[in-house]
């Protein structure tokens, strides 16, 4: 690894609070806390995003070099029946987009959280993901 280089291991949308012990029915446990919940999602197999757009990576950039990554509104799960697209969206309007990164130079590994301010919108939105020396 170049030390001008920074591998992003992965960016994580974390949720506003801890649901594992959340059940719904018979929906699988996996997709339940695979589904984020929360404004935005990296829209699912985008920029080398998962299936549930819970997290990108891995992915190495230069220092003081970002690159967009693609993000969309979030929407009720399947599961959730009787919520609206408009209501889930209603009910995180004003909530941050909270992410994990995990980055790594050689051996060493950093961890760290960042919110940003969202404006939900039917339209995608690319957030610019940016390195720092």
């Amino acid at each position: 690894m170049n030390w001008g280089e920074v591998e992003i291991v992965s960016i994580r949308v974390d949720d506003d609070k801890d649901r594992t012990g959340l059940i719904y029915g018979s929906t699988p446990r996996e997709e339940i806390l695979n589904h984020v919940w929360g404004p935005m999602r990296f829209t699912p197999r985008v920029d080398n995003a998962d299936t549930y757009g819970r997290a990108v990576g891995p992915e190495t950039l230069r220092v003081d070099r970002g690159r967009p990554l693609q993000m969309e509104p979030t929407r009720p799960g399947h599961w959730m029946t009787g919520t609206t697209a408009d209501q889930w969206q209603e009910e995180y309007r004003d909530h941050p987009v909270r992410l994990i990164i995990t980055c790594r130079v050689g051996d060493e590994e950093w961890v760290f959280a960042a919110a940003y301010a969202s404006t939900t919108s039917p339209t995608t939105r690319r957030k610019k993901l940016s390195t720092m020396p």
